[in-house]
């Protein structure tokens, strides 16, 4: 990975410090990021880096003002910097720092604030930049020294002796804050969350406290517990699978989630739960076999050393987080938990209303029991794909089902948001499909992605993947019948394509076999590669679902 580091200050010791991420490339000199940001032909552009830092200190960029005017002019050409940037490295990971503006004018209390002014300038124009398009976000310099104190955020000695102006704790945060949105960029998030709940969601048991008798309310020890829930409801709300595992009777559980005022999380809130007497790795287990996600996806959290030890003994793949001993301290713990293994830099529809989905599956899982046969189940589901090009819109989430999706997926290749607003504007090579389903249960959203890289009368299908909530129901099979009418549409007389096996693929390895390609070569990793010669046939898809192109 190359990281181009931009700073207004001196950024050797970050530069050090980021090399652990990435080669870091920097301007040479004191305060020469804009002039490389400018010139077209700088080594900023012809370095092509994966993520730009643009780390600017508000005291060294704005102190010298004199009027409040001035201030705001020079932001006004910080901010066009930043435009040039998101312009010329569409691919890029670009991270534009806060401001933090401590005042060092010596002014009466009633003289007006122009640091706050100009923060706040710095960051609505930011933020505005932020909403239009999909790579650029913020680093938040301003809230880590807000974490740390400005007495110890600030160094004056090491600012006044070589211009830098932080002590070393600002840098390691900021490196790790780097890190966390750099492994964001690239998918690398858990996808459950499963929680204990006696002395975990609240104080006590309540199958022997009764639900009037478990400690949760809004003051001492009960609020710590509010608040708890509070920041896993909010981890939820980001896409995160939210399963509960209790040792306790269902009926008190659901009593409590139901009549007790002080709750937060509601039965809703979770996509499944095991309430019952067994252990909890085997609860687990059948969860994560209905909900069809791998157990190293998820992370569990139980207030009880002796469960933890039991989950990391028999399900070795789970993260298993220690509890904090100190109850005071739950919400902040909640958001490290949210930092380390669920981060995500913006969520999609499909996040927000995730749990539903996952809900909306259970019944479907009743009515595939219900029905007869396969074919009698898909009649009933209704289902309805609808097949299009994708729009920038939709980028996020194509990223996202790019870095996460294992199970159908032929090539498990991994985008980034800016590698797909690559291949967007180049239509000409790549083309890119969005597959929607919806059935009589309800819209599963954006939940498949196809990527052809097109060259002449041929093309090869680079991507081909599917969300495992709707593998199964002929959607693939269908959505491939599609792709080559849409080929065979635009001149294509050939397509290839491959499988490449891993852990995880198994499901769609006979996919291209069961669907007429060809066979023509086998790699030494396993590979394998398929062809079909589209020109002057076409194949009809089947009638048990209803189709949008």
């Amino acid at each position: 990975m190359k990281i181009g580091l931009l700073s207004n200050t001196t950024s050797e010791i970050l530069a050090q410090r980021l090399s652990r991420v990435g080669h870091v490339w920097s301007p040479a000199g004191f305060n020469a990021w804009q002039a490389a940001v400018l010139d077209a032909e700088s080594g900023l552009y012809r370095e092509q880096p994966d993520v730009v830092l643009l780390m600017l200190d508000g005291h060294a960029l704005l102190a010298s003002c004199a009027t409040c005017e001035e201030g705001e002019a020079i932001l006004a050409q910080a901010v066009e910097a930043v435009r040039l940037l998101v312009e010329r490295l569409p691919h890029a990971l670009i991270l534009v720092s806060t401001l933090d503006i401590p005042q060092e004018r010596i002014q009466p209390l009633a003289a007006r604030r122009w640091e706050r002014v100009w923060e706040h300038a710095w960051w609505f124009a930011i933020s505005a930049m932020i909403e239009q398009t999909t790579h650029l976000f913020f680093l938040d310099l301003k809230g880590i020294i807000e974490r740390l104190g400005r007495v110890n955020a600030y160094s004056p000695k090491m600012w006044y002796a070589g211009g830098i102006p932080y002590k070393m704790a600002v840098y390691e945060a900021l490196e790790q804050e780097v890190q966390t949105i750099v492994q964001a960029w690239q998918g690398k998030r858990a996808k459950c969350l499963a929680v204990d709940f006696d002395e975990t969601l609240w104080g006590g048991v309540v199958g022997e406290d009764g639900v009037e008798g478990i400690v949760l309310g809004d003051q001492q020890e009960g609020a710590a517990y509010r608040d708890f829930q509070m920041r896993l409801r909010e981890i939820k709300a980001l896409g995160t699978i939210l399963v509960g595992v209790s040792k306790n009777n269902v009926a008190d559980v659901e009593a409590l989630f139901s009549t007790h005022e002080q709750m937060v999380l509601r039965k809703d809130d979770f996509a499944d739960w095991e309430v019952n007497w067994q252990e909890k790795p085997i609860n687990l287990r059948s969860i994560a076999a209905r909900l069809n996600i791998g157990m190293d996806a998820i992370v569990f959290i139980d207030d009880n050393p002796a469960e933890q030890v039991a989950m990391r003994k028999l399900e070795p793949e789970v993260i298993v987080e220690d509890f904090p001993h100190d109850r005071a301290l739950l919400s902040s713990w909640a958001q490290q938990v949210y930092r380390a293994y669920f981060f995500c830099l913006r969520a999609t529809a499909e996040d927000q209303q995730k749990t539903l989905l996952y809900q909306s599956d259970k019944a479907r899982d009743v009515l595939r029991q219900q029905a007869g046969t396969v074919r009698d189940y898909l009649r009933n589901l209704a289902i309805h794909v609808r097949f299009n090009r994708s729009r920038a819109c939709e980028i996020p989430r194509i990223a996202q089902l790019t870095q996460k999706t294992n199970q159908f997926n032929v090539t498990t290749k991994r985008y980034t948001e800016g590698d797909l607003q690559m291949m967007l504007k180049a239509p000409e090579q790549w083309l890119l499909y969005s597959i929607f389903a919806s059935d009589r249960f309800g819209a599963n959203g954006l939940v498949g992605v196809v990527i052809v890289c097109r060259n002449g009368m041929d093309a090869e299908i680079d991507s081909f993947l599917l969300s495992c909530r709707v593998m199964g129901r002929t959607i693939e099979e269908t959505v491939l019948v599609l792709l080559e009418n849409e080929l065979r549409n635009s001149g294509v007389a050939e397509v290839r394509a491959r499988y490449v096996p891993t852990a995880k693929n198994e499901p769609c390895a006979r996919f291209y076999d069961d669907n007429g390609y060809v066979l023509i070569q086998t790699e030494g990793d396993g590979t394998r590669v398929y062809s079909l010669r589209i020109e002057g046939s076409s194949r009809a898809t089947k009638n048990l679902i209803t189709v949008e192109v």
